[in-house]
């Protein structure tokens, strides 16, 4: 009896042992450690953001004009590199400031901002739509549906970051061109969220409230979902255009590729558009390219100076 007695407070001893650690274990972390930690957050992204600053264009924003104007600063005397269905370079001055217009595309554009240089500057992306018709609109969601209640829409965008969309009351519906290939007005809260599945891909365009957008207009896509596959990097040509074609050897991998041009092929320089004959064997260029089965298509070649240094793609 005794024996039995002596397990039984060993039991409870050891259980509420046990609880206090356990509650111990799952206490807040105090508030210094934690103010500490925001502040380091923060300091680090401030840090990045300098690196790389962009006063234009904005992110998710609706314009209603084929070009936007590239405004901003970084590293000194380096090339900006803007990936999207219309590439373009841009070369900033000695004090990093940079300023020049560049063509986008109608609809939408996921566009892909990184910068040549011997600093680590981190790269950004943009979400930009670009429309010739007066919608009075100001910014756009795009991503894949993660999560549908009532009227309300998870996306999670390019970068793999959560946005909210609030339907508004009344919505101009693009379907998949299988179900329906024209607009259709419908009411948020009943057949739009009706004609909407998790993993959709929506383009949503409105204004923003806060952190989330009201949209006003909704297109769906379930096949062929927008991407950027744009790459770049910095090449030493190594042959002349030849049948549309011509090779050129990787700087950092010293890789030898031939790239193929199409009528979107565009050749440009720190002095303006060139013609493709302007460029000899053994020129440094950018090449901006995109791949299409075992090709690599020419997008962008952007002629540097003889005397450029090397820099870090």
């Amino acid at each position: 009896m005794i024996r039995a007695r002596y397990l039984i407070v060993v039991a409870v001893i050891g259980f509420l042992s046990f609880s206090i650690y356990w509650l111990w274990q799952r206490q807040p972390r105090s508030l210094v450690q934690t103010q500490k930690q925001t502040t380091a957050s923060a300091t680090l992204k401030k840090s990045q953001d300098e690196k790389l600053r962009l006063v234009s264009p904005e992110d998710n924003t609706f314009v209603e004009s084929g070009t936007l104007l590239a405004v901003g600063k970084t590293a000194p005397s380096s090339y900006l590199v803007i990936l999207g269905e219309k590439p373009e370079v841009i070369e900033t001055d000695e004090d990093g400031n940079f300023k020049k217009e560049f063509r986008v595309v109608l609809g939408l554009n996921l566009l892909k901002v990184l910068v040549i240089s011997d600093e680590n500057v981190p790269e950004k992306w943009l979400t930009v739509f670009s429309s010739d018709a007066n919608k009075n609109f100001r910014n756009v969601f795009a991503g894949q549906v993660k999560s549908i209640f009532e009227n309300i829409l998870t996306i999670e965008n390019i970068v793999k970051d959560k946005q909210i969309i609030r339907l508004a009351k009344t919505v101009e519906m693009i379907l998949p061109s299988s179900e329906n290939k024209k607009e259709e007005k419908v009411e948020s809260t009943t057949s739009a969220i009706d004609k909407i599945r998790i993993d959709d891909y929506v383009i949503a365009l409105g204004e923003k409230d806060g952190q989330s957008l009201i949209a006003h207009e909704l297109e769906i896509i379930r096949d062929q979902i927008p991407k950027n596959n744009e790459e770049f990097s910095i090449f030493q040509i190594t042959s002349s255009v030849n049948q549309n074609t011509f090779s050129a050897q990787e700087q950092k991998s010293q890789i030898l590729s031939e790239f193929a041009l199409n009528n979107a092929s565009r050749f440009s320089s720190p002095q303006g558009p060139r013609d493709e004959k302007n460029f000899t064997p053994g020129d440094k260029a950018i090449i901006v390219y995109h791949r299409k089965q075992d090709a690599k298509i020419l997008d962008l070649l952007y002629l540097l100076p003889k005397n450029v240094p090397s820099q870090k793609p």
